[in-house]
């Protein structure tokens, strides 16, 4: 939400009514003619988060039959973000259970949590409904896009709202692990939940501008401990009021400028680019670049190098090899042993989500888009997304950006707050 993992903002609405569909037993289900009562999705979120669900207004739409997809112009399409967020969650758990630093930590807020257990209550529930079927991504597809399904949901859902409610069933029918999500999903209107609405009860009103931003603000503290330990675990000691820069490729490679003590270089180099250290600090630099309102703000990331990284992404993600290893042969990527990577992606996404019928296709058919795109481009046309961030005195400081989270770049969100201290995690409330 990862979503692209933190929670993506859909509109510029402040404040809106939170609404918690409750869980009915089997039985009651029985009784609802199988329609489902359930809650929330996320976004990043995928992701990106990036979390799972950062749509663009224009372009085409990724839509869904049973035995295929079609693609159908003007209307929302799936952006280059979505591609990474909503299936490197799994990969962003697997690197955090192993990194010194992690871009995703569980924030204590508990209005948030409260949510997100919600969340967790429904998607639990529907993942294990459809893992007592045959085909349980077919089913969990039909939930949103089929509306001959019995259990089918989304007669009030956009399309950019469905994939995403889609792709947080697959992620718990996967791992079955805990999702972070966000708290403007359309179930908490009252949307996506079949016709039994009327089981909708409310919660306080809540600012889900708040909520992003102090879930991202949780992560930026959590990591700058998590960067003091581990620099005081490995005797790395930098000398007071010395800003550093940790500068790290599409390839997650960081380096260190902003001195020239060789020593200190190279013990930040080594510690920061093991243990999948240097892609958490590239993942959270990302996170860290979206205003209040959702959108991103920075002058490092441009719409075109974002969408490459996710390209660059799935190919090594799916099919093991990288980028720059193949060759572009008319108007396709060839690996040195002459396989179209456009099949071996095709492949892999099948085999990852180990899925035959209508799940994989829409991945699929965005994925190899996006490779289409990259190649019509050309890679040599399009800058590497490399970012950077500033350490200085223990602490990390945004770049390129209006709104930072560091020490001094701050007074933003003590307004947002109505003066309220930020590090209260009462203020957040």
């Amino acid at each position: 939400m990862n979503i692209s993992a933190a929670a993506p903002i859909y509109d510029s609405k402040v404040e809106r009514t939170i609404a918690a569909v409750e869980i009915l037993t089997d039985n009651e289900l029985s009784a609802a003619n199988g329609d489902e009562v359930f809650i929330k999705d996320t976004y990043e979120s995928a992701p990106d988060i990036e979390h799972y669900s950062n749509y663009s207004k224009t372009g085409t739409t990724l839509v869904g039959t049973s035995a295929q997809q079609t693609v159908q112009a003007e209307s929302p399409t799936v952006s280059a973000s979505s591609l990474v967020a909503s299936n490197d969650a799994v990969s962003d758990a697997k690197s955090n259970s192993t990194s010194d630093i992690n871009a995703y930590n569980r924030w204590e807020c508990p209005k948030y949590r409260e949510m997100m257990d919600a969340l967790n209550k429904v998607y639990q529930q529907r993942a294990a409904e459809s893992k007592r079927t045959s085909d349980p991504s077919h089913y969990a597809w039909q939930r949103y896009f089929d509306p001959k399904a019995r259990h089918y949901v989304g007669s009030d859902l956009a399309d950019h709202e469905k994939h995403t409610a889609w792709y947080l069933e697959r992620i718990v029918i996967t791992t079955g692990r805990y999702v972070e999500g966000s708290t403007i999903d359309p179930i908490f209107e009252g949307r996506g939940i079949g016709r039994s609405a009327p089981s909708i009860r409310r919660f306080d009103t809540y600012n889900v501008q708040r909520q992003s931003v102090g879930w991202t603000f949780h992560n930026r503290n959590m990591i700058t401990s998590q960067l003091g330990d581990l620099l005081k675990r490995n005797g790395i000691s930098i000398p007071e009021n010395l800003r550093l820069s940790f500068v790290i490729d599409s390839q997650h490679r960081l380096r260190v400028t902003g001195t020239d003590d060789e020593d200190i270089i190279k013990q930040l180099e080594e510690l920061l680019n093991s243990n999948g250290n240097s892609y958490q600090l590239h993942r959270h630099i990302m996170q860290s670049s979206r205003t209040i309102n959702g959108e991103r703000n920075s002058s490092q990331i441009r719409e075109d190098s974002l969408r490459m990284y996710q390209v660059d992404w799935a190919i090594r993600e799916y099919t093991g090899y990288e980028r720059k290893d193949l060759e572009l042969v008319n108007g396709k990527f060839i690996t040195k042993d002459g396989e179209d990577i456009a099949e071996l992606i095709k492949k892999g996404i099948s085999e990852h989500f180990n899925d035959s019928s209508s799940g994989a296709g829409i991945l699929i058919l965005h994925t190899l888009n996006e490779l289409d795109w990259l190649a019509k481009v050309g890679p040599e046309n399009i800058p590497e997304m490399t970012l950077s961030i500033d350490f200085e005195n223990g602490s990390l400081y945004d770049v390129g950006q209006p709104h930072g989270y560091g020490v001094g770049q701050t007074d933003w969100l003590r307004s947002l707050l109505g003066g309220k201290d930020p590090h209260d995690s009462d203020s957040w409330l």
